[in-house]
């Protein structure tokens, strides 16, 4: 049986030109369509989705804008750009990876204020401070969006530098004046969609699926000195995890 876009719209809240662009995109990524090459005409994606020509020219119209295509009369449309680069953000699995993952990336301030400890923390995570500053920041990569960040830094750790808490990597900075008060840290990952105040800052369409990581660390005494709730488009996100076999036990041939 042949499925078609057009049969499966009604499961979607997304335009269904925004959902046309997301396969061309996708095939784009997965190099279907390699940089260069010239994708199948208007007739024919209409014919392949199941769609009006007027959705192709409005995905086509969405890909151009974000300069994925190049478009000339009388010569066709054309890949312009290789996406196989763009999964920027590798999910890290050690404290040296979080440090590392964190370099490159240009930051600007949105919000910073005081907001109280108690309604921040969840059962079993860690003893939550009295008061944590709240610092909203959105980070960058080569200009592009990279990650909406909501930083909390318990209010003592705060106050011994506040300029730099809202202006610098947060990680490092604790390394530097708590390294040996830090015990512990750790972050979990669930696939979400954008509302309208991460589409806004990440300049993607609401409802495009993100990744969204809670970062914790901890103090020697238990308690939560730094959370973080971060959102990432999902496009450039990559999960990797190294799988120690050596000690593992493993099911004998026979």
């Amino acid at each position: 049986m042949t499925i078609r876009l057009s049969d499966l719209a009604q499961r979607s809240h997304l335009p269904l030109y925004d959902q046309v662009a997301t396969l061309m995109r996708t095939r784009i990524e997965h190099q279907e369509w390699s940089v260069g090459a010239q994708i199948p005409t208007i007739d024919n994606l209409a014919s392949e989705y199941g769609v009006a020509r007027i959705t192709i020219r409005q995905a086509l119209d969405d890909l151009a804008g974000q300069g994925l295509i190049s478009r000339g009369r009388g010569r066709g449309t054309f890949v312009a750009k290789n996406l196989g680069d763009e999964r920027w953000f590798r999910l890290a699995t050690s404290w040296k990876d979080l440090l590392i993952t964190s370099e490159g990336l240009a930051r600007k301030l949105l919000e910073s204020e005081p907001v109280a400890g108690i309604d921040l923390v969840e059962p079993d995570e860690g003893l939550a401070a009295d008061t944590y500053q709240r610092i909203r920041r959105v980070h960058s990569r080569e200009k592009v969006p990279y990650c909406l960040i909501d930083i909390y830094v318990a209010m003592d750790v705060f106050e011994q530098a506040p300029h730099e808490f809202e202006n610098q990597l947060v990680l490092p900075l604790l390394v530097e004046r708590m390294n040996e008060d830090l015990a512990s840290a750790s972050q979990s990952l669930v696939i979400a969609s954008a509302d309208m105040h991460v589409a806004l800052h990440l300049d993607i369409p609401v409802g495009s699926p993100i990744a969204r990581v809670r970062r914790i660390v901890l103090d020697r005494h238990g308690r939560i000195i730094h959370l973080a709730h971060i959102a990432y488009p999902s496009r450039f996100v990559r999960l990797q995890m190294d799988l120690d076999i050596n000690n593992a036990a493993l099911p004998c041939a026979s």
